[in-house]
């Protein structure tokens, strides 16, 4: 990403996930190179659960890399039932 918009790699090697939400499914794409096409594969079940939010975000402390995911999620049967996730992955490989 930069000046907060994704840029299309030519690169056919690399095996990054792009995630993406589409109308109340988070979904996941592997060697997808942006958020059109198919090959979409749903993380949660669309019957069952309505993702509202996800988010991730570089944060840096201490000169340690961090990546912080926000995930906002409901049941379909009860969807004021609003649960919210934030969690930190800290990032080994520091060359991304």
């Amino acid at each position: 990403m930069a000046n907060g918009k994704w840029q299309k790699t030519t690169d056919e090697t690399f095996d990054f996930f792009i995630y993406r939400i589409h109308r109340g499914k988070l979904e996941i794409n592997r060697r997808g190179v942006d958020c059109e096409g198919q090959r979409w594969i749903n993380l949660f079940d669309p019957k069952q659960i309505i993702v509202s939010q996800f988010a991730l975000k570089e944060v840096i402390t201490d000169e340690k890399r961090f990546l912080a995911v926000f995930l906002s999620l409901s049941p379909l049967a009860y969807p004021y039932l609003l649960r919210e996730y934030q969690l930190k992955i800290y990032l080994r490989n520091q060359s991304i």
